[in-house]
């Protein structure tokens, strides 16, 4: 399925299954949320698409996100699976683990007990997101 809206789309304390798509030309603000269950399998992760900002606090997320605008921040959250951003600033802060992969086209700010490790990717190669099989065009730094 896909949740997608114009304006910025907030999620406080819930779930969200996999095989959905969240997107939005706004901001995207997790707190308290999970995300997917899983990045083996499009039906178990969950897609981000965030045109403005997006964040991640005290959350769980799997799968993949896609950042553009002016910020992407995650916080004392764990997320598995790739993050891609666009944007001129990304933070990884406090408590906060990726597994997978981290892409950024500009600086990353790593903060107080933040980690990334390399894991599992959600299989998206060869769909509409336009990511070629190991290659996500445009990208300058791989973290």
């Amino acid at each position: 399925g896909k949740i997608i809206n114009d304006r910025s789309i907030k999620m406080m304390n819930t779930t969200v299954s996999g095989g959905i798509e969240i997107i939005t030309s706004d901001s995207l603000i997790f707190n308290g949320v999970t995300l997917g269950s899983s990045v083996y399998s499009d039906e178990q992760s969950v897609i981000l698409y965030s045109g403005t900002r997006l964040e991640l606090n005290n959350s769980s997320s799997y799968g993949i996100f896609v950042s553009l605008g002016d910020e992407t921040k995650i916080e004392n959250s764990n997320h598995f699976g790739a993050i891609h951003s666009r944007t001129p600033s990304l933070k990884l802060l406090g408590n906060t683990s990726v597994t997978g992969s981290v892409v950024s086209l500009y600086a990353m700010e790593l903060a107080s007990l933040a980690s990334i490790t390399k894991g599992d990717l959600t299989p998206i190669y060869d769909n509409q997101f336009g990511f070629s099989p190991s290659v996500l065009p445009g990208s300058y730094l791989e973290y």
